[in-house]
């Protein structure tokens, strides 16, 4: 397996190169992933943040998961974070 990746001024990893198939990452100003697409900008993972910048749902396309159903997952978090 031949793994490679780009990062941006800031350090995010833009691009995973994975046996030839890449993933173009997409982030906001405040270096937050937003979106996780194919090469030819097909969504495969789209991420979501509350007010303070705190992942609460992640939402994995079918296409990411081979055909299969999509996935969303939610995450919470108390009054310590």
């Amino acid at each position: 397996m031949t793994k490679r990746y780009l990062y941006d001024a800031g350090g995010n990893r833009t691009n995973l190169f994975v046996n030839g198939v890449e993933t173009v990452n997409t982030f906001d100003s405040g270096s937050r992933l937003l979106t996780e697409k194919t090469a030819g900008g097909e969504l495969l993972v789209e991420h979501f943040y509350d007010q303070w910048g705190n992942e609460e749902r992640r939402e994995t396309t079918a296409l990411a998961l081979g055909g299969g159903t999509p996935v969303t997952e939610v995450y919470g978090y108390n009054y310590l974070n």
